[in-house]
């Protein structure tokens, strides 16, 4: 879910780059395994918990795609420099 203070928040086509590699290659594709939502604006706790209910039932189906490597730590975006 994409915060309100997101730079891609309220665009049709998100900055994929804004957001960490493996999740990024998790949205592409004709049925992709994550699919990235914008924080709705009026808050609207029934279409958040409909994202919620849909990506728990998602997770017995088509396993994500890990080609690229986990971080090793927490950092704040993939491109910060000095991390390992």
């Amino acid at each position: 879910i994409v915060l309100p203070d997101h730079p891609s928040h309220g665009r049709k086509r998100k900055k994929m780059e804004l957001i960490p590699p493996r999740l990024a290659d998790n949205c592409e594709g004709e049925d992709p395994f994550a699919v990235v939502h914008d924080w709705p604006k009026p808050f609207a706790p029934a279409r958040v918990q409909k994202w919620i209910d849909q990506a728990f039932n998602r997770r017995k189906g088509r396993p994500p795609t890990n080609k690229l490597e986990s971080f090793k730590r927490n950092r704040s975006t993939p491109w910060d420099k000095g991390w390992s």
